[in-house]
């Protein structure tokens, strides 16, 4: 999937910057190094994400200070957008309600403690609001959070979508540098859902049936959580562009 998405962009963005880029994303990739691959992908990902729903882009170049991995314009609007993975350690999966997920190996579900995985989510949302306090546009922060270490066949986590939907809303609403989060879940599957309000601010994408071991392409969740108290809000055509490619 790599390949594809670096060489449709390879082919897009023509710029000398972006191209330099492009090929360290390819270097990074090709390590095949636990956490660095990984960041490659979804940052090649959000890029294709973008091009798809009709947005020019160029990736930014690296400095000394933090910058965003993509500027993006839509009928003249400009957005900011950054990629950032959440990895579990090397040999630790998600811990569960009951301690660690010891009974993966018999092949049965078990639920995510969805209390850390929360957590990690808001710190990174948090340290990434901080990077971007100085941006005078749209900024949309995208975190993925990859297949866990080891996994076994017929296995999953599991998360109440509406439940951190809601707290991600809530939380966000204090992040008024972030103008949206899209949030990437690959093999992580929703549970039936304890929450009864739904966020008109929360787009959510959930791909029902199939593994993702014999299917990779299509992470299994994706949220994309606009920020109401943003600074700089996205425009209604900004966030309806990406509905479609999500």
């Amino acid at each position: 999937m790599f390949a594809r998405q670096w060489a449709y962009l390879c082919r897009l963005c023509s710029d000398a910057a972006s191209r330099e880029r492009l090929e360290t994303l390819k270097r990074q990739f090709d390590q095949q190094k636990w956490g660095v691959s990984h960041a490659a992908q979804a940052e090649v990902e959000l890029a294709e994400l973008f091009a798809k729903a009709g947005y020019s882009l160029a990736f930014l170049p690296e400095s000394s200070q933090p910058t965003a991995d993509l500027e993006c314009y839509a009928e003249g609007h400009r957005v900011f957008a950054e990629a950032t993975v959440i990895m579990p350690k090397v040999g630790e999966m998600w811990k569960a309600k009951r301690g660690s997920l010891q009974n993966l190996s018999s092949g049965s579900d078990v639920q995510v403690d969805e209390q850390v995985l929360a957590k990690r989510i808001v710190a990174r949302m948090q340290e990434k609001a901080r990077q971007f306090s100085h941006y005078c546009a749209p900024v949309i922060l995208s975190i993925t959070i990859p297949e866990h270490p080891a996994p076994q066949e017929g296995s999953s986590l599991l998360v109440d979508v509406g439940w951190l939907s809601g707290m991600m809303t809530m939380t966000l609403a204090s992040m008024r540098q972030l103008s949206a989060v899209l949030l990437t879940l690959w093999d992580i599957q929703p549970r039936e859902t304890r929450a009864a309000i739904r966020f008109r601010h929360v787009y959510c994408v959930e791909r029902a049936g199939g593994s993702l071991r014999t299917s990779r392409d299509m992470p299994r969740i994706r949220l994309f959580i606009q920020n109401p108290s943003a600074i700089y809000p996205l425009e209604d055509t900004q966030s309806r562009a990406l509905h479609p490619v999500l």
